[in-house]
């Protein structure tokens, strides 16, 4: 396969995959993305993402301060980390859950270049699983009564 069709299969998959995907470098600037992840955070194009680091986006300095610890911590062990829910601002200020994965980038001498990031919104799905707890604590609740009331109906 021809060089040029690589990185159109490359560009299409990561623009129609439903994650938001991200690369930075060593010094944690931003290199690269898909559409998905500029448009969360109102760019365009994904060239106007890159150059930027995570104090050119929305969060606050506490998130911003952890992801790149992460970052740090990532590029200096060398060891991915994966599956870890964070809680992330978004220009209407409301806050999403998403489910990350970040894992070391290397070049061809085997040397750490940077970090890839990949993330999942699971909002609904938190807010689904709330709701779940939710009624199930209130469905316990409801058979204790109904067992207290079924037993003084009996003793009664």
């Amino acid at each position: 396969m021809p060089r040029i069709q690589d990185k159109k299969l490359l560009h299409d998959l990561l623009n129609n995959l439903p994650h938001y995907i991200f690369w930075k470098d060593r010094n944690l600037v931003f290199r690269g993305c898909n559409k998905k992840f500029a448009e969360q955070f109102g760019y365009k194009n994904i060239s106007d993402v890159i150059g930027k680091t995570d104090y050119d986006f929305p969060w606050a300095r506490n998130l911003r301060e952890k992801y790149n610890s992460d970052d740090m911590e990532i590029i200096n062990t060398g060891e991915a980390k994966l599956d870890y829910e964070e809680e992330q601002v978004q220009l209407d200020g409301s806050i999403k859950t998403v489910l990350v994965s970040k894992v070391p980038l290397y070049d061809e001498n085997n040397e750490i270049t940077g970090i890839l990031g990949i993330y999942t919104d699971i909002s609904a799905r938190k807010k689904m699983e709330e709701e779940i707890k939710t009624a199930k604590e209130k469905a316990e609740v409801a058979n204790e009564e109904l067992k207290k009331a079924q037993e003084e109906k009996i003793n009664g």
